[in-house]
């Protein structure tokens, strides 16, 4: 990976995970000197635990000190040249987030942070090793005194691959990746494992050839436990009766974190925060037909991969897709080894490009060879990783090991997921009667207002269970005085591997004076119920009370100035009532809309969602509604010393008439249509045509005639649009549809890729179901050579280089440079093309 930019406005930091602990450091001596490398006008300056610092000449090397007594108590140190701060390493211990923390004996991986990267960008990495730190100071060094390019290569990563032969360990991309994890978090060297490689090989003999997902493989992992029978049990992989089960007496829900992806930005945040933590990721990725990295997969597939960092711009904020620029990451199919040892491959590290879309998908996880249960569909707001049809689906995080991790200690616990039921108490979740999705730590209840408790309970097992269970429930104040205690029953049943049963109901309690509380959930606390683990029975979570806000009466909202168009209604949001004072006072505003829907029948359905909002300051001041439905907007509005409140909107009718593009009356064997016209054209070529339908589908009160105006527009692969047809008026009778054909062009167009998508304007909702995507490409390319892309006569490895740094987001192309950079012709750079370029090159090339 190579990182450019001016040097010395890169900020490193550079997180210890391994090594002797750091105690508390007296004032150091220049004769403890920590090793150091002597290199004209470079200095060390060390600051110590106890805020003494000490420079010295030369740069500390990070490998030769990690066994140095005279390291400990090293808080940072920054290297210089010239008296300019060149990067900074600052060890701290990343289960405690705070730096200076006193060492654990983990995993002897590192993390670096360098800010800085082309101005805006920060680049996050972990998994390496203390040679890689080294590595990165050298190029510190080498960049400031001979002005090269910032360049990290020959990073040792954690990097387990597949074999890929027929029957063997082709469709296990999730062990792999499970493997990569395992190691980087300790967890492996603590089952007997010494490298991924051997775990992994446990694994493709454990387990039969098919897929899974990487909690199939932890609870295997720790418990011994295969999934229970269900509907996708054809494909999914079982293990073999004995093995796994290496360390049971953790239980495998207690060290794992799932989340999709589907929220877009919020979980990507999170997915950030996790790496940051220390957690091991793992990706699962829905392949609907393209490949990643270039790794020939059959299409429809399930693919895991190990996250190891990221790259985000900072010029947007954390709310903005476009803050979250790529991600690395390895492939356990990157560098198959065929008959070879899997430790024969190189540990690669690849690059993704993140890409946000609503999206359509229809989706079957399996191979053709397998049988084949329904299909799943869905829409998803989620991420795209280098194509559109690489939906990142969502990703697990695994906690480290830690000889003080929660275990079970208990005789009475069977310890055998497959055959007794296990009860864990997954989160608890303080309510304040409006907001379900639960309070966390930085959020507050009324005093004067009764609130609502709920655990949400997982089964984690094999085993099934009906009947009646207990959950006690306690409230601690700050002092450690328990406020509130009670036991109560349910019933229900849990079936295996699921969640809460119906009927488990949040409680309702009484309100709590101010102040600061914890709240202590436990199922079957009697354990009349026979388990497999009791220990992650029991949940905690802290919530503040504080004295009433501002009473929410005099505060009203107002949506304003509605105007339907593309996949809405967009509206202007007003707080009638907001004085100056009280906006000051706001910490943070959310909106969300309750939506009422009414069928054809009479039966009526309501939702809630959150909104995504443009904002004026922290105030929500315009969104986009859903049609057609009844809505009311909520808007909660938080404050630094007070309680949220909630300010309601009157009732909105969103009923408008609706239009819609049609693409998919082609046969269903195709799914795109390009067209090549000469540079500059004005019309397709002879016998060539742009089809599309437009259908007046409007609900039954809306039966007139909608009048609408439609035209072609056409994007290049720089983002630039170009009206390519003059608008067209039509007028629509209720349900009629009108068959468009399209052959010429308003504009000549010029050269370049373009994707080809219908506007309509007018009065109405329209929406575009674009199942077929149209491209045009105008003119042929400026180049002979194959995937020449810096245009010096040749192709050669500078092109592949050229083209990674492209996707890294490292290196800007023009249009002519996208052009070549396409060496597969799939009208999408990303890795795919750099694998056709290495292909080509080397002598494995058809």
């Amino acid at each position: 990976m190579k990182i450019t930019g001016k040097l010395t406005s890169i900020f490193l930091s550079v997180i210890l995970v391994s090594g002797a602990a750091l105690p508390a450091a007296s004032a150091q001596s220049v004769a403890d000197k920590p090793v150091l490398d002597i290199v004209s006008g470079v200095q060390t300056v060390v600051t110590y635990a106890g805020g003494s610092q000490i420079t010295y000449s030369g740069a500390l090397n990070a490998e030769k000190s990690e066994e140095n007594a005279a390291a400990s108590g090293i808080k940072s140190y920054d290297i210089r040249y010239n008296e300019k701060t060149l990067l900074t390493v600052t060890p701290y211990n990343p289960r405690d987030n705070s730096v200076g923390a006193e060492q654990t004996e983990q995993n002897g991986y590192y993390s670096i942070e360098i800010s800085g990267v082309d101005g805006s960008k920060t680049a996050f990495i972990t998994g390496l090793s203390a040679s890689n730190i080294k590595e990165v100071e050298d190029a510190a060094i080498e960049t400031a005194l001979k002005g090269k390019a910032f360049d990290l290569t020959s990073v040792d990563f954690i990097d387990s691959e597949l074999k890929a032969i027929k029957n063997s360990d082709e469709y296990m991309s999730w062990a792999g990746a499970f493997s990569n994890a395992m190691t980087y978090t300790g967890w492996a060297r603590q089952a007997g494992f010494n490298t991924c490689d051997e775990l992994t090989d446990n694994i493709a003999s454990s387990f039969d050839n098919k897929l899974n997902v990487p909690d199939g493989a932890l609870s295997w992992f720790f418990n011994g436990m295969n999934f229970p029978e269900n509907e996708l049990s054809s494909i999914i992989a079982s293990s073999k009766s004995g093995t796994g089960s290496f360390l049971n007496d953790y239980a495998f829900d207690r060290i794992i974190n799932e989340s999709e992806l589907c929220d877009s930005t919020a979980k990507a945040k999170n997915l950030i925060s996790e790496l940051k933590k220390g957690n091991a990721v793992i990706l699962t990725i829905l392949n609907d037909g393209d490949d990643i990295n270039g790794s020939n997969l059959p299409p429809k597939f399930i693919q895991c991969m190990s996250c190891w960092g990221y790259v985000v711009d900072n010029r947007y904020p954390e709310t903005n897709p476009m803050h979250y620029r790529s991600l690395f990451v390895t492939d356990p199919y990157s560098d198959v080894t065929g008959r070879k040892s899997r430790d024969s491959a190189p540990n690669r590290l690849s690059t993704v490009k993140l890409t946000e879309a609503y999206r359509y998908y229809q989706f079957f996880p399996f191979d053709d060879d397998l049988d084949e249960p329904d299909p799943v569909y869905g829409t998803s707001y989620a991420w795209s990783l280098n194509s559109e049809n690489n939906l990142l689906y969502a990703y697990t995080s695994i906690i480290p090991y830690s000889p003080n991790l929660e275990k079970e200690t208990n005789a009475k616990a069977t310890r055998n997921k497959n055959r007794d039921v296990d009860l864990a108490a997954v989160s608890a979740r303080v309510m304040d009667g409006t907001n379900d999705e639960g309070l966390n730590e930085t959020e507050v209840l009324s005093s004067g207002s009764d609130f609502y408790m709920s655990v949400d309970i997982l089964n984690a097992s094999a085993a099934e269970y009906s009947g009646t269970y207990q959950i006690k429930t306690s409230i601690f104040d700050e002092s450690g005085n328990r406020v509130y205690s009670r036991i109560k029953a349910f019933s229900g049943h849990f079936y295996p591997y699921t969640g809460n049963p119906s009927d488990s109901e949040a409680q309702k309690l009484s309100a709590l004076p101010a102040g600061k509380y914890t709240a202590e959930i436990t199922l079957n606390p009697a354990q009349r119920i026979s388990e497999a683990y009791y220990y992650n029975n029991t949940v905690k979570t802290e919530f503040t009370v504080k004295d009433p806000a501002p009473e929410a009466g005099s505060l009203k909202l107002k949506a304003e100035n509605l105007k339907p168009g593309k996949d809405g209604i967009s509206c202007d949001l007003r707080l009638e009532g907001l004085t100056d004072e009280t906006r000051a006072s706001i910490t943070e505003a959310t909106l969300y809309e309750l939506r009422t829907y009414t069928y054809h029948d009479g039966e009526t359905e309501t939702e809630i969602d959150e909104k995504e909002c443009k904002y004026d300051g922290l105030i929500p001041s315009g969104c986009t509604l859903e049609n057609p439905a009844d809505s009311t907007l909520i808007m909660r509005l938080g404050f630094k010393d007070k309680p949220a409140i909630y300010v309601y909107s009157d009732k909105i009718d969103l009923s408008f008439p609706s239009v819609e593009i049609i693409y998919d009356y082609y046969d269903d064997e195709e799914s795109e249509y390009s067209f090549q016209v000469d540079e500059n054209a004005s019309s397709l070529k002879k016998g060539d045509s742009i089809d599309f339908v437009i259908y007046n589908n409007s609900d039954a009160p809306y039966k007139n005639n909608i009048s609408l105006k439609y035209y072609l527009e056409a994007e290049n692969m720089l983002g630039e649009t170009i009206r390519l047809t003059t608008p067209v008026k039509i007028t629509l009778k209720y349900g009629e549809s009108r068959k468009i054909t399209v052959k010429d062009f308003a504009v000549p167009l010029p050269y370049g890729y373009y994707d080809v998508s219908v506007v309509l304007e007018g009065d109405f909702v329209w929406s575009d179901t674009d199942f077929h995507p149209v491209s045009i490409i105008s003119g042929k390319e400026q180049n002979n050579n194959f995937c020449d892309v810096n245009f010096d006569g040749k192709t050669d490895i500078k092109d592949a280089t050229l083209i990674q740094k492209h996707l890294a987001m490292l290196e800007d192309f023009n249009i002519n440079q996208l052009f070549a950079a396409d060496c597969n012709k799939d009208f999408i750079v990303d890795i795919t093309d750099v694998t056709t370029v290495q292909m080509k090159l080397s002598a494995f090339s058809a």
